[in-house]
């Protein structure tokens, strides 16, 4: 679907609200614009725990108990299974940066 259906879809649903002075034609043309803004989605990468493992140069048994102490996060794929889990890539570089060491330290 393309942004312009987009808005024209918005516009039809919110036309009876203009017209009943519930909400202005200018504030229904920012709501619009603001909404379909074109904002690039930036999906976050996943890892496995190997991976994740072999990016620290440390066991996937440390992962796992850094995960359950909160120092890295992970999201489960499939939640009622437990081998779905996989860990953010962001969580990791974030270790790996040499400014999150110095600011561990201070």
């Amino acid at each position: 679907m393309q942004i312009s259906e987009v808005k024209d879809i918005l516009r039809k649903f919110a036309t009876p609200a203009v017209m009943m002075g519930t909400l202005t034609q200018a504030q229904l043309d920012r709501a619009i614009d603001s909404i379909t803004e074109e904002v690039p989605i930036e999906r976050e990468r996943l890892i496995t725990f190997r991976e994740a493992a072999a990016q620290l140069e440390i066991s996937s048994k440390t992962v796992s108990r850094m995960v359950e102490a909160g120092e890295l996060q992970s999201k489960r794929l499939r939640p009622s299974c437990a081998k779905s889990a996989r860990i953010f890539q962001s969580s990791v570089t974030k270790i790996l940066t040499p400014e999150a060491e110095e600011a561990a330290t201070k």
